[in-house]
């Protein structure tokens, strides 16, 4: 009966976003709804049955709330392994074939909700330049405050930047394209082309803290919650059509704010069609709000179902209330007519000089008619 509720908490939203806000960890409020019966019934239970119990319990907590990334050793060879991948890319010497077969581009991908531009300052901006990016995301961003931040840093002279309040700044050159149902001020997609023939199309979202909202859980009302629930499944549902759009094109990468918890059900149906970094191969804490003392994962990364992940981990970063994701992988480009591409086309090298280049933005007509 115990697993029956679980599982119920963890498919109904509205349940499953009251427990992921209230507790830092959701099986903790099972544990304390059956306390005082585990109490009343001690006498008349064996101990081996009790130990039993909260062996299972510990081992539900585990695989609930991803605490397994917690306890795995440092991914030294992991890492070392990617950061050779990449060297040689960038020398246009490595023939991109991994275990699975095929050419694979090695990526390293950031994705920030700078607070209102407070992570643009010179030690948080210096912060990401020392992970080297090359796809960089950043939510509730000005552009003007996001390029005097870069030009003032100088690490991402060459970079292509491009947004409004999501922003992007790229090592490959890239192209603003229109929305298909998910509104501008919610999330915008890129064309990046990472190499010759190939070209990835990038989404950068902030969903609406309709479920966060902290006047919504001082009011818990039930029928407030079914309208935040509503409008959080229909933004997450133009989210899906768009991802499932341009997957038509090419591989999809997805990142940003999503405002809701990782293990929310409508946040897996809608990304179900790719793979979340942390899931995959997650180090560490990995929850990102609030940045002192993250009790929840809002902020993720996600790439194609094929796509191999090194790394990923939330990092801390300076002025801002959200941590910092930071995804090292290998996008497949099996299936995009470019096999050789990547000896042909490698991504700028660190420090490359040169203008800071702001992509040119296109109307919704001269997007179309690209397209």
């Amino acid at each position: 009966m115990g697993i029956a509720v679980v599982a119920g908490i963890y498919r109904w939203p509205t349940a499953n976003l009251l427990v992921s806000t209230l507790a830092p960890v959701p099986p903790l409020v099972c544990l304390f709804a059956l306390l005082p019966g585990l109490c009343a019934g001690i006498p008349a239970v064996r101990r081996v049955w009790l130990v039993l119990g909260f062996a299972a319990w510990l081992g539900a907590v585990v695989a609930l709330e991803e605490c397994l990334q917690w306890l795995k050793p440092f991914p030294g060879r992991a890492r070392r392994e990617f950061a050779l991948k990449r060297a040689r890319h960038e020398l246009g010497l490595d023939s991109g074939a991994w275990a699975e077969g095929g050419p694979t581009l090695p990526l390293r991908l950031v994705s920030w909700n700078v607070h209102d531009d407070r992570g643009l300052s010179d030690l948080g901006i210096e912060q990401v330049a020392g992970l080297d990016p090359d796809l960089f995301f950043l939510q509730e961003c000005d552009p003007r405050a996001l390029r005097d931040a870069l030009m003032r840093t100088g690490f991402f002279r060459g970079y292509f930047v491009d947004g409004s309040e999501n922003c992007i700044v790229s090592r490959f050159p890239l192209v603003r394209m229109p929305n298909a149902e998910l509104p501008a001020w919610r999330g915008n997609v890129w064309a990046v082309e990472a190499a010759p023939g190939v070209t990835l199309y990038c989404i950068n979202v902030h969903m609406g803290r309709y479920l966060l909202t902290p006047n919504l859980l001082r009011h818990w009302r039930p029928g407030q919650v079914r309208t935040a629930a509503a409008s959080t499944r229909m933004r997450l549902g133009d989210l899906c059509a768009d991802i499932l759009l341009w997957q038509r094109r090419g591989p999809v990468i997805l990142a940003g704010d999503f405002n809701v918890p990782a293990h929310y059900p409508d946040l897996r149906r809608a990304t179900g069609s790719l793979k979340d970094c942390f899931a995959a191969n997650g180090y560490g804490w990995g929850k990102t709000v609030r940045a002192d003392l993250p009790l929840l994962r809002i902020d993720m990364i996600f790439v194609p179902l094929g796509a191999r992940v090194y790394y990923t981990a939330a990092v801390t970063g300076q002025g801002s209330d959200h941590r910092m994701v930071l995804a090292e992988v290998a996008i497949p480009l099996a299936g995009t007519g470019a096999a050789t591409a990547e000896r042909r086309s490698a991504p700028a090298p660190s420090g490359l000089h040169g203008p800071l280049e702001w992509a040119g933005l296109l109307s919704d007509c001269q997007a179309f008619a690209a397209w």
